[in-house]
């Protein structure tokens, strides 16, 4: 007996009685996944198919849509026309979109390429977009315009992907309407064919998917199977099969299943195939009594003679039991206990193992199930309890051993200062690590102690209070940090509609997405402040407060109050016009008369203009931080105030000199590469580092490496990071596209121990590691030049970082000299200074370059410049020799001094302290890091370590007079280093060496 049940367009039969389970029968007009005689995703990606595109987004007058065309200029070929009427009074973005169903796969994937006619030219941006953007968390993995486009000929886009995920779930192009150049009230088409992937995936979808072999009436055969190659005893198993059929058939659906060890089934089903499409949808248990293990799985679909007219390749599946999982789960928790029972004795370097332990606790409690049971990640899930196995192993060598060193604790009625380049806590360098959270992080806090850290940082949304989280970490013991959250510009209802100047159009930046000029903006965030700090003014535990996430900022062209802020700052640094013209190259009738629009246009041909506008921008950025920080010092006097920096040097986003001097009290970030860490620390060497999105620490290729944690998590912390609070506690689900959700620390347990672990590290050798941040460079220094950054581009950048990788052999460490902040005095005892290539440096920096050469330094240019200042303006009080020979490749001698002006140059290489690693051709080995610090009561540590993923062997040149060559390893323990023969490191391995003086 059949059920019948007529859809809209489709014919949807249920089997009754099956002996596979649930089979239903459709009959569409038309298959999502199979399109004349085009499988998924080529039915889609050919640009041939309308069905499934969508127009929409701010309608209210705005029209267009998708529809299928010849492709102009290949016969035969069809494309796809994008096309729209734009209403000027309507409301901004449209879209046209795709939804992919199932994902597209980008593993691996470098570039999307599609080509795109025209029908007129197009001088206004159409952006493409690969993912959907679900607020600021989940970004596209891609996104790019299209350019300004020739009418009437095919050019080829080409699209960048940005692997913030490992699918992309739509396909999408869309523009603003109030965008210049955008023509109004008449169609706008353009032709989009052939979209590929450069290289194409493994495999194409996000769960298993395959074309069809065919034969006779099947012309196209499409199957989609629901199981990510694995599935739990408990699971049954989908199927979806898509036919493009030319004539009515009956056939039979026959599933085969075959076992690693060689046992096979088969099921079948007869079911009539009709054209022009039959959708099979079957569901059904095929491994409720089975073992785990391997299987294989195919499909075929035969004709009334027995010939298979659509047949599959194998899908193979492992199959888990559940039974297995849970009993291996209870073996692991009574070892668990057991040794929660021996560090209850206090034997050992209980601390040490309270890290293993109540990781395994976590995952064999909690996200062990979870990850079977509810996220169906049943091999995540069975290798998370082979990880806990390891970690109680490491736990139990932790309890054999000798006690362990006290690590300094955290008392919160006793202040965080920040004195001798570091913080310090009841008269100690003082070290901060611990998680990043969100809202009163309950769960984080509690167990962040156990987990060995000692500090929090959750992130405050606009509007809310601290004091319960404040407090919560108080009662744990933990040195507090929040992040007010003002990105999430969610205006408070008691303000609604009382400022309309709180936004700007085309003016702000994700972190910073308000008018930095407004009175409401700043009578908001006081207010804010006020209500948050003030419950927690007595709390000694809130050590720091971040003002802004990753913030930039930029401003449109019709943003009147900056318009109106840059007459009045243009007149006091000009007095008159005439001044103004005569820098910028313009003809503005008066200060009154400057217009942001002209002014813009003006910026891209008089580098004067540019940097006054960057200049003048980054002044009003650093006297809003400066509000909030005064703001802050209200109700928190004692409190350090830092901004996260995305860890981009130059104006990419903000000038962080200038925020530094006005918003910030210490540095602070996102960014913990060695490089930026060092430059921060160039800014204002007394400060340390704030780092409340530290990334990079857990990921899935860490959790496989702890070693590799604990050398990222050593180096940032000697390089000054003074707090380093881990992206993040939070665990999203393994098929998250949120931004970052492949860092979240409570998926990792190995990663998660290491970093536990590392941290107890770092703190109890806290004193000593904290030398290292203060190294200055010894001899050396590395200029760095923002205004040249802002002028040259990327260029410069490329070719600063490689001359920093160069002088990274300095066992002083680098420091950059800052054009805008270095004086003479400066520079004493400096007798080298490598400058890259800069060609706009502020006269009277140059003039103290000449006068510092001529006295008797070298100075190393990778290519001739110095010629210019910030304004593009050629210098007028340098001496002309100076310059003359800066701008001349070659070695010149200059008084006592000499410029040497080439890329290829080695001189550097004399100046570095030792000691230095060298390979045995006697190169220096780039992939070793080695840092020397020395006290004022004589004593010193150095640091060796391995920056890479395979071993280093190498010899230490130039090792300074005066210390024993046999040094004692501090940081694992080791038997003592010889530091006159060939050292070899593991890969990612730190060293920590107690040098001993030969003659104390």
């Amino acid at each position: 007996m059949l059920r019948i049940a007529v859809l809209i367009g489709t014919m949807s039969v249920a089997l009754a009685g099956s002996l596979l389970g649930d089979v239903v029968m459709e009959y569409p007009e038309n298959a999502a996944h199979v399109t004349d005689g085009k499988v998924y995703p080529r039915n889609v990606l050919d640009m041939e198919r309308e069905q499934g595109w969508w127009f929409g987004g701010a309608m209210n007058g705005n029209g267009g849509g998708v529809r299928v065309v010849d492709a102009p200029g290949r016969p035969g070929e069809k494309g796809l026309e994008f096309h729209f009427v734009a209403n000027r009074e309507a409301p901004m973005w449209f879209c046209w979109e795709y939804s992919l169903d199932p994902q597209l796969s980008i593993e691996g994937v470098r570039e999307f390429v599609f080509d795109v006619y025209p029908l007129e030219d197009i001088r206004f941006p159409i952006y493409a977009r690969f993912g959907r953007q679900q607020g600021q968390g989940q970004l596209p993995c891609c996104w790019s315009s299209l350019g300004d486009l020739e009418a009437n000929r095919w050019q080829t886009v080409r699209v960048r992907v940005e692997h913030t995920r490992p699918h992309t779930d739509t396909i999408r192009f869309d523009m603003d309407n109030q965008a210049a150049n955008v023509p109004y009230g008449r169609k706008v088409a353009f032709v989009v064919d052939n979209l590929r992937f450069v290289p194409p995936p493994a495999e194409w979808t996000n769960v298993p998917s395959q074309s069809l072999a065919v034969s006779g009436p099947v012309r196209a055969g499409y199957l989609q199977c629901s199981a990510r190659g694995e599935l739990s005893t408990e699971d049954a198993i989908e199927l979806l099969a898509e036919l493009e059929v030319t004539e009515e058939t009956a056939g039979t659906l026959v599933v085969t299943v075959q076992s690693h060890d060689g046992r096979s089934w088969e099921l079948a089903e007869a079911l009539p195939l009709e054209p022009p499409y039959s959708t099979i949808k079957w569901q059904g248990d095929l491994f409720d009594d089975q073992p785990s293990g391997q299987y294989s799985l195919s499909v075929r679909i035969t004709d009334s003679s027995g010939q298979a007219i659509a047949s599959s390749q194998a899908i193979y599946l492992r199959v888990f039991s559940r039974t297995e999982m849970e009993n291996r789960r209870q073996t692991l928790l009574k070892e668990l206990e057991r040794l929660d029972a021996v560090a209850a004795e206090g034997r050992g370097d209980v601390e040490m193992a309270r890290v293993y332990l109540t990781t395994a606790r976590m995952f064999l409690d909690q996200y062990v199930l979870e990850d079977f049971d509810q996220q169906r990640k049943y091999s995540i899930a069975t290798d998370e309890l082979a990880k806990v196995d390891r970690l109680l192993l490491e736990a139990e060598r932790e309890l054999s051993r000798p006690e362990g060193p006290a690590t300094p604790g955290y008392d919160p009625n006793q202040p965080v200062e920040v004195r001798n380049d570091v913080f310090v806590h009841q008269d100690k360098p003082f070290v901060m690590i611990g998680p990043l959270a969100w809202g009163d992080a309950d769960d984080a806090i509690a167990v962040a102690g156990d987990l060995g850290f000692n500090a929090i940082v959750s992130e405050a949304p606009l509007g809310k209070p601290v004091q319960r989280y404040v407090e919560l970490a108080r009662e744990r013991g933990l040195a507090t940090l929040v992040l007010m959250g003002s990105h999430y510009f969610n205006v408070p209802e008691e303000y609604a509609g009382k400022f309309d100047d709180l936004t700007l159009p085309e003016t702000g930046h994700v972190g910073l997405p308000y008018n930095i000029l407004s009175e409401g903006v700043r009578t908001i965030m006081r207010d804010w402040y006020g209500r948050a700090f003030e419950p927690v003014r007595s709390h000694g535990n809130l050590v720091a407060v971040c003002t802004a996430n990753e913030p930039g900022y930029g401003v449109g062209p019709q943003a009147k109050p900056f318009e109106t802020a840059f007459r009045r700052w243009a007149q006091s640094r000009y007095a008159t016009i005439d001044a103004a013209n005569a820098a910028w190259e313009s003809s503005f009738a008066s200060f009154e008369a400057i217009e942001l629009p002209a002014l813009f246009e003006l910026r891209s041909r008089s580098q004067a203009a540019a940097w006054d506008w960057g200049v003048f921008l980054a002044e009003k950025v650093g006297d809003y931080f400066a509000f909030l920080k005064d703001e802050i010092h209200k109700s928190l006097p004692r409190a350090q105030v830092h901004i996260k920096l995305i860890g981009e040097m130059g104006f990419s986003h903000l000038d962080e000199q200038t925020v530094f001097d006005r918003g910030e009290t210490v540095h602070g970030t996102d960014g913990g590469h060695r490089m930026w860490l060092d430059y921060l620390k160039s800014i204002d060497p007394a400060k340390p580092v704030v780092n409340s999105e530290w990334h990079s620490i857990l990921n899935p290729e860490t959790d496989e490496n702890p070693a590799r944690v604990a050398q990222a998590m050593f180096e940032a912390v000697a390089h000054g990071l003074g707090a380093g609070l881990i992206w993040q506690w939070h665990r999203f689900e393994w098929d998250s596209p949120v931004n970052g959700a492949s860092e979240s620390m409570t998926r990792y347990p190995t990663g998660l121990a290491a970093a536990g672990t590392t941290s107890l590290k770092l703190r109890r050798l806290y004193p000593l590691i904290s030398r290292f941040g203060q190294l200055d460079g010894g001899r050396t220094r590395l200029v760095y030049s923002k205004a040249s950054h802002a002028h040259q581009g990327a260029e410069y950048l490329r070719g600063l970082t490689s001359v920093y990788e160069k002088l990274a052999a300095n066992a002083a460490g680098v420091r950059f000299v800052l054009p805008d902040r270095t004086t003479a005095d400066d520079l004493k005892g400096v007798d080298f200074i490598a400058a890259g290539s800069p060609e706009y440096l502020p006269t009277e920096f140059a003039k103290t370059l000449a006068s510092w050469t001529e006295a008797g330094g070298t100075l190393w240019l990778t290519g001739p410049g110095l010629s210019r200042d910030p304004w593009g303006k050629s210098h007028t009080d340098v001496p002309a020799e100076f310059l003359q020979l800066a701008a001349s490749e070659g070695s010149h001698q200059y008084g006592r001094g000499r410029i040497v002006v080439d890329g290829e140059s080695d001189v550097w290489r004399s100046y570095l302290s030792g000691p230095v690693p060298t390979c045995a051709d006697g190169s220096i080995n780039g992939q070793i890091e080695v840092r020397l610090a020395s006290s004022d009561d004589g004593e010193a540590v150095m640091y060796l370590m391995n920056r890479s993923d395979r071993s280093q062997v190498f010899r230490l040149i130039d090792l300074p007079e005066g210390f024993s060559a046999t040094a004692r390893d501090l940081w694992e323990g080791a038997a003592a280093f010889d530091l006159s023969q060939p050292i070899e490191l593991r890969p990612h391995q730190v060293v920590l060496l107690d040098m001993r003086r030969t003659n104390p």
